[in-house]
């Protein structure tokens, strides 16, 4: 079901290369308006998600320099979604062994099986490092989205 639409869900207006930020507070909510812009979520999804965050610490930080920030409820996302940014700097998240974040993957869910099945597809392209090596050194964000393309 999700794989007919995974170009939905990984957009090239989905991604913004060299986000600027002093914090991890600014990284997710630069991540998060990426989704807002697109009219995936209202500012109430990002604001769980920060709160999120506030409360439960860096759980968000899956790996060396990678962070996956949602909210743990579904209010406010509007449509499926992942937005990607490629951090200008690396931020420190809090995470003891996976700091400092240079990516953020900002999943948007409905509901738990569209969440599980994203979280799914992303851990996927997750896995192999080539993944993140398109990310780092993509001039643009179709190079991204061609990646997701070939290798989905």
């Amino acid at each position: 079901m999700l794989k007919d639409k995974l170009h939905n869900i990984f957009k090239e207006e989905y991604i913004k290369l060299d986000l600027k930020c002093n914090n991890w507070e600014e990284a997710i909510r630069g991540t998060g308006n990426i989704l807002l812009e697109n009219m995936l979520v209202t500012n109430e999804y990002i604001e769980e998600t920060v709160n999120s965050v506030r409360k439960l610490g860096a759980y968000i930080v899956i790996d060396k320099g990678i962070a996956m920030p949602h909210a743990s409820d579904y209010k406010g996302v509007k449509i499926n979604g992942i937005a990607i940014s490629r951090l200008e700097n690396p931020i420190e998240f809090g995470s003891k062994n996976n700091d400092p974040v240079n990516y953020i993957f900002m999943i948007a869910s409905k509901n738990m099986e569209s969440h599980i099945e994203m979280l799914s597809k992303l851990s996927d392209l997750l896995i192999n490092k080539n993944f993140i090596n398109t990310i780092r050194n993509a001039q643009n964000r179709n190079e991204i989205i061609e990646y997701i393309d070939l290798n989905s």
